[in-house]
């Protein structure tokens, strides 16, 4: 009985060389539907970030100071924290960026928005053009 279960096993060696090729094709594609879904799950965030920028609400004309102003790589938003503004942050993503002239430097003027025809610009000190 022993040798007759033997036969039908057959050796450890062999029995790991007709399971080795099963193990790593279930492996292999246990690893790409993974990755596939963490794909798909960045995809739709990225939707998801893009739709909430566009249903922002536009700035009236006029000028606005400065708290902070972020970048975002991902999506090339400029995100703007401005301290006379209601809602919480101001987006875009093409600001025209200039520099503070020295007559307001020299004044004491501050980094500040100016909205203009619906077109953003950036009136920057030389302490915040550091930090964008």
């Amino acid at each position: 009985m022993k040798n007759s279960l033997a036969a039908a096993m057959g050796t450890p060696r062999r029995t790991f060389r007709q399971f080795t090729p099963v193990l790593l094709s279930v492996a292999l594609c246990w690893t790409t539907l993974a990755c596939q879904d963490s794909t798909n799950y960045s995809q739709s965030v990225g939707q998801q970030n893009t739709n909430t920028v566009s249903s922002q609400t536009r700035l009236t004309d006029g000028k606005y100071p400065l708290q902070q102003v972020t970048y975002n790589d991902a999506n090339g938003q400029y995100t703007l924290f401005l301290m006379n503004y209601t809602g919480a942050a101001y987006s875009t993503t093409n600001p025209q960026m200039i520099p503070l002239t020295p007559e307001e430097l020299n004044s004491g003027e501050q980094s500040y928005l100016k909205m203009q025809n619906n077109q953003a610009v950036l009136h920057l000190s030389p302490e915040f053009q550091d930090f964008i």
